[in-house]
């Protein structure tokens, strides 16, 4: 009978947890359904595209892979003039970029 008592309380002891655990996120999962997060005409009305990490052939690595336009060159591109690409090619984006970042790295060679 000793070895009875001891193994009801902690069975009583994790049943009170697993009531308070289960009640806790019943009351989480309620609140979570009366938040709401979005309404009717909140959405952004002004979106802007663009790159927020673009190197010229000034960053090693661009340059490895065959980049060869220089940020001037980038920049214009960016605004949606068409330009030559390193393998010859005439490009131009489809859309022209709000905005971008031309992030070249430091250690120039």
């Amino acid at each position: 009978m000793n070895g009875f008592l001891p193994g009801v309380v902690v069975m009583g002891l994790l049943a009170g947890n697993v009531v308070a655990v289960s009640s806790i996120h019943a009351q989480e999962a309620r609140e979570a359904e009366e938040k709401t997060y979005s309404h009717p005409g909140s959405h952004p009305r002004e979106v802007y595209f663009g790159d927020p990490h673009i190197h010229t052939r000034i960053s090693t690595d661009a340059a490895m892979w065959g980049t060869t336009f220089g940020p001037e060159e980038t920049y214009r591109f960016g605004l949606g003039e068409e330009m030559t690409s390193f393998k010859g090619w005439k490009v131009k984006l489809t859309r022209p970029l709000d905005w971008m970042v031309i992030s070249d790295h430091s250690d120039v060679w």
